[in-house]
């Protein structure tokens, strides 16, 4: 009986780290790394680090997560590549509230499940929260996100440099193509 739990759990771990770790946090991990390297440090700071306007980075870091398609675990690494590129604490944490509730494929599950309006009520309740913890978390570490504020090395206004969008080009849109199989098989069910 005992043995039986522990192969049990044994085989529970190795599932989930087979189907969670591996088609999750590494993509994850990827996504990060790819914010990192190709969106420029200076676009973060000066869009979403703790010197921007605390409202302009909000609707900015909020409105950027409904395309960041991730669950609650991997969106970890999203939000702290941003945070050591520069963002501040509120866009990161805002980013961090605000992926995993409220994703263009949550919405749609939530539309198709429950009804639009609850995916509706889900994105201003997602929102709404995400504002409040972004504001309370920039006042609480103000003293912190001044000592940590960055210097914007040059002016130039490009989020993402040339040669970079080239290199984004040519890889090929594996995971697009996945999610608008999803997309397209949930749309078919609803009609």
């Amino acid at each position: 009986m005992i043995w039986e739990i522990i192969t049990g759990g044994f085989i529970a771990l190795k599932e989930y780290i087979a189907l969670h770790v591996l088609t999750c946090l590494i993509p994850a991990f990827l996504l990060a790394g790819a914010m990192v390297s190709f969106i420029s440090k200076e676009a973060i700071i000066r869009y979403l680090g703790a010197a921007a306007n605390r409202i302009y980075s909000f609707l900015l870091a909020s409105v950027s997560s409904f395309f960041v398609a991730v669950c609650s675990c991997t969106v970890i690494p999203v939000a702290s590549g941003l945070y050591y590129q520069g963002a501040g604490i509120g866009s990161s944490f805002i980013i961090l509230w605000v992926a995993p509730a409220a994703n263009i494929l949550a919405l749609m599950y939530t539309g198709a499940i429950l009804g639009y309006n609850m995916a509706l009520i889900r994105v201003i309740a997602a929102l709404l929260m995400a504002f409040v913890v972004g504001g309370i978390m920039s006042t609480f570490f103000l003293k912190e996100e001044r000592g940590r504020e960055f210097q914007i090395e040059t002016e130039s206004k490009r989020i993402i440099k040339r040669n970079d969008i080239v290199l984004l080009l040519l890889i090929p849109p594996r995971s697009t193509v996945t999610n608008m199989r999803q997309l397209r098989t949930l749309i078919i069910s609803i009609t």
